[in-house]
């Protein structure tokens, strides 16, 4: 092969290895970059999921007032329902959203401290609903007037919101 057609081959290979070359980068930086959006929506889906948990919460703890507070009004057990369901999911519901923050410390030291004022609510409703069982309506409605069970749900919708202000950051 002549010097001249070496040239020629070199120049033709080079010409062909450029061109691969910035496709093959081209390829990583775009493979990089779709890897980081799928990433940044596995990131806000978290986001939107731990939200829902709380508001969840935020919710259930609403049935439990209400249905222990139309128990102590009407003395009906059927106002007992939603507040036996609540009860119960909001446990699995606070063991849902400490699984779901395990990978956020602040998050997760929040959420240690709002189960035991969740419990203390829930506590609140089931010696309400004793009081009017055992010693009647007058004595279930001035625990009512304490303000203590509206004092603890504004202190946990504190916090949540606290939480979620946190969360949307």
């Amino acid at each position: 092969m002549s010097p001249a057609s070496a040239r020629i081959h070199r120049t033709i290979a080079l010409g062909f290895s450029v061109p691969l070359v910035l496709v093959l980068v081209g390829s990583f930086l775009s493979w990089r970059q779709v890897a980081g959006v799928v990433e940044d929506h596995r990131w806000v889906a978290h986001t939107h999921e731990v939200i829902r948990h709380m508001e969840q919460v935020l919710s259930l703890l609403k049935d439990v007032q209400t249905g222990g507070r139309g128990f102590v009004l009407t003395g009906d057990e059927r106002y007992l329902d939603p507040f036996r369901t609540a009860k119960d999911e909001v446990k699995g519901t606070l063991a849902r959203l400490l699984d779901l923050t395990r990978d956020n410390p602040w998050q997760h030291a929040r959420l240690r401290k709002l189960g035991p004022k969740v419990r203390e609510k829930i506590d609140f409703q089931e010696n309400l609903i004793r009081a009017r069982r055992e010693r009647g309506w007058e004595t279930a409605m001035a625990l009512v007037r304490t303000g203590k069970g509206k004092e603890l749900l504004d202190d946990i919708r504190r916090r949540i919101g606290e939480m979620k202000a946190h969360e949307q950051t």
